[in-house]
């Protein structure tokens, strides 16, 4: 790695190793000694941590997004490596999975130690980087501030493509902290390649072409034929990367789409009126990577009454962010504000697994996590900057990709893992103002020292304020491992870790639920009933637990109960899977039947019909209401249907039977009493109903 560090380098300086080589030789030597004393330290670390976090009871249990990752990755390792549709998410890093584990095995440990030795390296990346921006001091100081720094260990150790952003990250800051006043065609185009490849795991790093075409333009603007070339040489670079993926969506999805076609979706559930500023699925409670695609499609071509392609349906859930902007201005700026606090707070917000939950099996997430946390490093960044001020001719293109990657992450929703790109940006100026910062107080003015305090402090309390509960973020873990656990089939895993969740989040509606599910299946209704009510206590119109307790209460023979709670499950539809509304409503028009409300059990019925016309089971009982009210046209019609969707069904062949008997259709009754014995020889009614129509068709031949 070091022989493609000063390869990559030759790129920019020819001729480092030839005109400049005694001037140049003692740095370089210093600076591999010092580039691999911070690659052996950030990677004793990462791998200190991932042989301690390897004895944890979650390791390796894949949940979540690293569940999506390991499956596709598989598909990949299996031969099918194009895949069948255009992407929804992106692909750089499941095919550096399926390629791990063709080399090594799909170990989590294999692929923890990878991740380790790639985040090590860019380690070194940014180090050499600042080196070159600064000076040594502060270059050292980076790299030991992004080997230390607890989530850049902590990610290193999941199955996530932040190990990947990082990297990229460190050698797009590396190849531009060597930009020069003249650039080479080799620079511009690794350059465009870089991002290319940041693109495909981070796809809001798309705005850093822009970014980075804009000053290239501005920088080299004293030779516009150079900034031209230079331009045109990235955009290639970026292409060679893009459009075989492009291509590969057109030819196998039909549709030409850069990297995925998940923008609209991802857009919509950052910005919308019931919006948190966090990921919710847009189906509660299924916030799984194998439903995002399928519910979003679904959802869309259900308002639409239509079948939409990947690019429709993005741009469907495009145009309901634009509308709510346009129609909730002031709230959507309130959203806003708030999401741009969350980027920039001390606390890591998780969507699966949490770093304090793992530093309690982890000594460097134990000791570096309370030292030096996202709360630090963006106010010794911010001071950093007053320190550079003089050499902001230089500097500011980090400015810009550090604000437009801010401004892409407040633009959708914010995590953890989706901020993690700024802090190799912010690092190197943090540096500078912990390595630089007393001989910047001394050397300004006092009005300049005093603008540099004032703003550090407010940044400071900004950044820690309180806002976001760090215990919050353990009840997140917890709640996953129960989930885990309860799809494995283990309730009494998922139990213990549901109640750890809500020890940490005790208003969690949805934890509530799913620990209510578990003590279902342990046969502990009473508490099951229990945290069910509690969950609707707070979250009143979740239609997940109606639905649950209608069950329950329909099995205690509590129909009236059961009624009521099935009905507010049909108040909310828009947000009820579509299999779950047909049982809601097969289950209203069987419970007015049980009530004896014949009427509003035919609505029901028949709208289940609608929903689904192949369902044997609500055509019988629609028969079975129609033949009781005397409508025999409409109850044989049902009864038919029913027996053509289930030929064995031997009820529906039986009340068939009773029908053509009571018309004295004789040979027709026959006929469907002897098909639903030959089904079920002792079906003891269907018997009874046969000899009563053999007697009658002796009687009538006599």
């Amino acid at each position: 790695m070091f022989a493609i560090v000063l390869w990559l380098q030759s790129l920019q300086q020819p001729n480092i190793m030839t005109t400049r080589r005694k001037a140049i030789e003692p740095e370089l030597r210093q600076r591999i000694t010092w580039g691999f004393v911070i690659f052996l330290l950030a990677l004793c670390l990462r791998l200190l941590h991932t042989w301690q976090i390897s004895s944890a009871p979650f390791f390796g249990l894949r949940m979540g997004d690293a569940d999506g990752y390991h499956a596709w990755a598989r598909t990949i390792t299996d031969g099918n490596w194009l895949g069948n549709e255009v992407f929804y998410q992106a692909p750089l890093y499941p095919y550096f999975l399926a390629l791990v584990y063709t080399i090594l095995g799909d170990s989590h440990l294999i692929v923890a130690v990878c991740q380790c030795i790639l985040g090590a390296f860019a380690c070194v990346f940014l180090t050499d980087a600042t080196w070159k921006m600064f000076s040594k001091p502060t270059g050292i100081a980076a790299g030991l501030m992004l080997s230390v720094y607890a989530p850049a260990i902590f990610f290193d150790g999941l199955i996530q493509k932040s190990s990947l952003d990082l990297f990229l990250m460190c050698v797009t800051i590396w190849l531009l902290s060597r930009a020069q006043p003249i650039p080479t065609w080799k620079w511009s185009m690794v350059l465009g390649a870089v991002i290319g490849l940041l693109i495909l795991t981070r796809e809001n790093s798309l705005i850093f072409i822009f970014v980075i075409l804009f000053w290239m333009l501005v920088h080299y603007r004293h030779d516009r034929r150079a900034s031209l070339a230079c331009a045109s040489l990235f955009l290639a670079g970026t292409a060679s990367v893009l459009l075989p993926v492009a291509i590969r969506n057109q030819v196998v999805g039909g549709e030409f789409h850069l990297t995925t076609s998940q923008f609209g979706p991802n857009f919509y559930i950052g910005n919308n009126e019931h919006a948190s500023g966090f990921y919710q699925p847009l189906v509660d409670d299924r916030g799984n990577v194998r439903f995002e695609r399928a519910d979003a499609t679904r959802l869309a071509e259900e308002d639409l009454r239509r079948k939409l392609s990947p690019a429709e349906v993005s741009d469907y859930w495009s145009g309901l962010v634009f509308d709510y902007i346009r129609s909730q201005p002031l709230d959507w700026t309130r959203l806003m504000f708030r999401k741009f606090s969350f980027v920039w707070n001390s606390v890591e917000i998780t969507d699966t697994e949490d770093q304090y939950t793992h530093a309690e099996w982890s000594l460097p997430l134990r000791v570096t996590g309370p030292l030096f946390h996202f709360g630090v490093l963006v106010p010794f960044a911010t001071f950093g900057l007053y320190v550079t001020s003089r050499q902001r001719n230089q500097l500011w293109i980090f400015y810009l990709l550090t604000v437009a990657y801010a401004a892409s992450v407040v633009s959708f929703y914010v995590m953890s893992r989706y901020r993690f790109p700024l802090v190799p940006l912010l690092i190197p100026f943090a540096a500078v103002g912990l390595i630089q910062g007393y001989d910047f107080i001394r050397s300004s003015s006092r009005l300049m020292v005093s603008m540099a305090l004032v703003t550090t402090t407010a940044v400071t309390l900004f950044c820690n304020w309180p806002i976001l509960d760090k215990m919050s973020m353990y009840s997140v873990t917890q709640f996953n491992l129960g989930t885990h656990f309860e799809t494995e089939g283990k309730p009494k895993q998922a139990a213990q870790h549901y109640r750890r969740s809500l020890k940490y989040h005790p208003d969690d509606a949805t934890a509530h639920f799913n620990l209510g599910e578990v003590l279902l299946q342990q046969g502990n209704l009473t508490e099951a009933i229990t945290h069910f009510q509690r969950a609707l206590q707070i979250r009143p119109d979740f239609s997940r637990v109606h639905f649950r307790l209608g069950s329950v209460f329909a099995q205690q023979g509590n129909f009236q109960a059961a009624v009521a709670s099935f009905q507010e499950v049909i108040h909310d539809k828009g947000n009820v899977p579509h299999d779950v509304l047909i049982s809601v409503l097969y289950q209203l028009g069987t419970l007015h039947i049980q009530l004896g409300d014949l009427q509003e059990a035919i609505v029901y019925l028949e709208s289940t019909i609608r929903e689904d016309p192949q369902f044997p089971e609500a055509h019988l009982n629609v028969g079975l209401i129609y033949s009781e009210l005397g409508n025999t046209e409409k109850a044989i019609k049902h009864f038919q249907k029913a027996i053509d969707l289930e030929s064995r069904y031997a009820l529906a062949h039986n009340n068939l039977g009773l029908i053509y008997l009571d018309q004295e259709k004789l040979e027709a009754a026959i006929h469907y009493f002897e098909n639903a014995l030959q089904l079920h020889p002792d079906y003891a009614d269907a018997r009874e109903n046969l000899n009563r129509a053999l007697e009658l068709q002796k009687k009538n031949a006599k």
